[in-house]
């Protein structure tokens, strides 16, 4: 029985999410949610973002995988059956914090859905 997503599942959605920012086909699912994120991470969300978002990215590998097996899919209206797809690293640019990042694509779009610090407590968001 194979449990996915596999090493190689997680490697090509990690490929296709990095050319989807790289073409600026980004959007994020609640804009307020990670905001309020950004500035208690510390961090200029306006001038920010994307340099994190695309540290994280060429950071994470499979081995940093975090979400659920099978992955989970999303409830959220504006990506109804999205996978969701979840990732902990230390972040660079965040002064060495660990951050919980989970994201989907969906309709050739990279939706961020969480970008906080990792709370480690099972339900990160």
């Amino acid at each position: 029985m194979t449990v996915r997503p596999s090493h190689r599942e997680l490697s090509r959605k990690l490929r296709d999410a990095t050319a989807l920012l790289r073409k600026g086909f980004v959007t994020i699912l609640e804009p307020d949610v990670i905001i309020a994120d950004a500035f208690e991470l510390g961090y200029s969300f306006k001038k920010e973002f994307n340099s994190i978002v695309q540290e994280l990215l060429n950071l994470i590998t499979p081995d940093n995988y975090a979400g659920a097996r099978p992955t989970l899919r999303s409830y959220e209206v504006e990506i109804q059956g999205a996978e969701l797809f979840a990732f902990v690293a230390e972040s660079t640019l965040l002064g060495g914090i660990t951050i919980y990042f989970k994201f989907a694509l969906y309709n050739d779009t990279l939706v961020i859905v969480s970008l906080h610090k990792d709370r480690k407590e099972g339900k990160h968001g």
